[in-house]
């Protein structure tokens, strides 16, 4: 995540779309390697087996971790039965449709 704001200042866009390509890139060389005894062996954002992290600054999280944290900084916990993950989705989505309303206007 350095290179990606520090070195090239990429927009959020561009970011997850560098990251989806890394992870895809990631999961074509160990599919290559496949092993039956092992499984399912590629890595997910969404099942936790991806962390993002900064070497400079020292710090990592996963997608799980990070809904947790922004949970709690928004004071919204989830509701019964819901991943903090789903929360987050459902905090970003409201965020983005009122963002979209205020562009619209």
């Amino acid at each position: 995540m350095d290179r990606t704001f520090l070195e090239l200042q990429l927009a959020p866009e561009e970011a997850y779309q560098g990251f989806q390509r890394t992870i895809e890139t990631a999961n074509v060389i160990i599919s290559t390697y496949e092993d039956e005894l092992l499984g399912d062996v590629q890595v997910y954002p969404y099942t936790g087996t991806v962390a993002f992290g900064s070497g400079l600054h020292g710090w990592a999280f996963t997608l799980e971790r990070f809904a947790d944290m922004y949970a709690k900084k928004m004071k919204s916990p989830p509701k019964e039965g819901q991943s903090e993950l789903d929360a987050f989705k459902e905090q970003k989505s409201k965020l983005q449709k009122k963002t979209l309303g205020r562009q619209l206007l």
